[in-house]
C-alpha cells in the first residue's frame, strides 16, 4: 500500500521526534549545527568557494565556537530538558545560556588575540541560536502530529481562554491523554479569531451550541475557576442534549497550590452551579475583634469553613483551631496555607463535631476566644433523606 505525501513526512518527523529523547543526540545535533553555522557563515561572507586562506581560522571556529555552547548549555542543564514538550520558559533558559557560550566564545578571542572578522562572527551567532531552535520546534512539531494522528483522541473545546484555559490547552497538548483541544471559547469579543496557545478561539458561549457540531466536539472543558455558579449553570444549559461531556476545574481556592492540570479536571458538580459572589470583608471592627486571638473555627475543610479560615488569618489573630472530620481536606487547608506563606500558628483537629468529648478537649487545651462554627451538612435534599445523621450535627 503506498504512501501519502503526508504520511511520509508524519513518519520522518516521527522518526526524528525520536532522536529527542537521547540526550547524547541532542548534543551531537546542536554540535554539527553550530559548526555548521560558522560554515555556512563564511560561505555567506565568501561565497560558497572559500578561498584556502580562511580555512585555518574557519576549522579553529568550527571547533572551538560549538564547544563553547554546548558546554555552557551542558552546565545550564539544558540537556535534561525534554524539548518535544518544552515551554517559553525552557527556551529562555536555552537562550540564556547560548548567550553564556558565546561571550564565553568572544572572550577567548580576546585573550588568544584571533583575528575573526565581524561580520563573520555576528553571522555564526545569529544562525547557532536559529538552528538549535529550529531543531527543537520541529522536535515538537513532530510530537504534536505523533498526538493528533491518533484516531482515539476526544476533540475538546476550552471555554475560558484567561491563564488557567492556556495551562490547561498547553498541559493538553504535551501530555499522552486522549483529549485534543481544538480551540478556545470566550466572552471576551477582542478574543474571537485570536489565537491561544496556537488554538484558535471560536467565537463567545452562544456560538457553542453551533460549534460543537462543526467541529466535532466530544468534551466541554470549562476553565473558568473564578466564574459564578450562574455563568456555570448557563453553560451547562447550553450544550444540554448536545451529547458531550462537560468537566469543569474547581475553585480558585482548591486550585491554592498554583497547578492546572489535566488531573485537575472533573465532572461538574452541585456545588459548581451554586457559587456565590465573594463577600469581601474589608470592616475594620472584624480585624480588631479578631487581632491577638485564639479563633477555633469547626468545619475548616469545607468549602465555607475553608473560606472563613483564611479570611481569619487575614486578620492576625493569634492562632488559629481548624477542625474537621476528613484528613485530606484539613491537608489541602495547610497546604494553601503554607502556599500562601501564612505565619499564623495553625492547630489542627481531626474529630467529629458530634463527639463532645472530642470538642471538650479542643475548649480545654486551647481556650479559643473566638469560635465560627462552620461544620454541617450543606446538601438539603441528601439529608432530608437521612433525618438522623443531619440532628446529630
Amino acid at each position: 500500500m503506498s504512501l501519502t505525501r503526508t504520511e511520509v513526512v508524519r513518519k520522518l518527523l516521527l522518526s526524528y521526534l525520536k532522536l529527542a529523547y537521547r540526550r547524547r543526540y541532542v548534543v551531537l545535533i546542536d554540535f554539527l549545527l553550530l559548526a555548521f553555522a560558522v560554515y555556512f557563515a563564511y560561505a555567506l561572507r565568501y561565497t560558497l568557494f572559500i578561498e584556502e586562506a580562511h580555512y585555518s581560522r574557519m576549522f579553529f571556529a568550527i571547533i572551538t565556537f560549538p564547544f563553547f555552547v554546548v558546554s555552557f548549555l551542558l552546565i545550564g542543564g539544558t540537556y535534561k530538558t525534554l524539548w518535544p514538550s518544552a515551554s517559553i520558559e525552557e527556551y529562555i533558559q536555552l537562550f540564556t545560556w547560548y548567550v553564556f557560550g558565546i561571550l564565553a566564545f568572544l572572550l577567548m578571542q580576546i585573550l588568544i588575540k584571533a583575528s575573526f572578522s565581524r561580520a563573520i562572527v555576528s553571522i555564526m551567532l545569529l544562525l547557532g541560536i536559529i538552528f538549535i531552535t529550529s531543531t527543537r520546534a520541529v522536535w515538537k512539531l513532530a510530537y504534536v502530529s505523533r498526538k493528533s494522528g491518533k484516531q482515539s483522541n476526544k476533540r475538546a473545546v476550552i471555554i475560558g481562554a484567561g491563564e488557567a484555559g492556556t495551562l490547561l490547552a498547553r498541559d493538553l497538548l504535551r501530555s499522552q491523554c486522549n483529549i485534543m483541544p481544538v480551540g478556545f471559547i470566550d466572552d471576551n469579543p477582542e478574543l474571537k479569531g485570536m489565537s491561544v496557545a496556537s488554538l484558535k478561539v471560536f467565537g463567545n458561549t452562544e456560538d457553542l451550541r453551533k460549534i460543537i457540531p462543526t467541529e466535532n466536539i466530544e468534551i466541554v472543558l470549562i476553565a473558568m475557576p473564578s466564574a459564578p455558579g450562574d455563568s456555570i449553570r448557563r453553560i451547562v444549559e447550553i450544550v444540554d442534549g448536545m451529547n458531550v461531556q462537560v468537566r469543569i476545574l474547581p475553585s480558585l481556592i482548591t486550585l491554592a497550590d498554583g497547578r492546572v492540570t489535566i488531573e485537575s479536571m472533573r465532572p461538574v458538580k452541585l456545588e459548581d452551579l451554586l457559587r456565590r459572589d465573594p463577600v469581601k470583608l474589608d470592616n475594620p471592627e472584624v480585624k480588631t475583634l479578631i487581632k491577638g486571638k485564639t479563633v477555633f473555627v469547626t468545619g475548616a475543610g469545607g468549602s465555607i469553613g475553608s473560606e472563613i479560615c483564611r479570611q481569619v488569618v487575614a486578620a492576625e489573630p493569634k492562632e488559629i483551631v481548624v477542625l474537621g472530620h476528613g484528613e485530606q481536606a484539613i491537608y489541602l487547608l495547610l497546604e494553601g496555607f503554607e502556599y500562601a506563606g501564612v505565619q499564623i500558628p495553625v492547630r489542627t483537629v481531626i474529630a467529629d463535631i458530634a463527639d463532645i468529648d472530642a470538642i471538650t478537649e479542643v475548649f480545654e487545651k486551647y481556650h479559643p476566644q473566638i469560635v465560627f462554627h462552620a461544620a454541617a451538612h450543606k446538601h438539603v435534599p441528601l439529608m432530608e433523606e437521612n433525618p438522623r445523621e443531619a440532628h446529630s450535627v
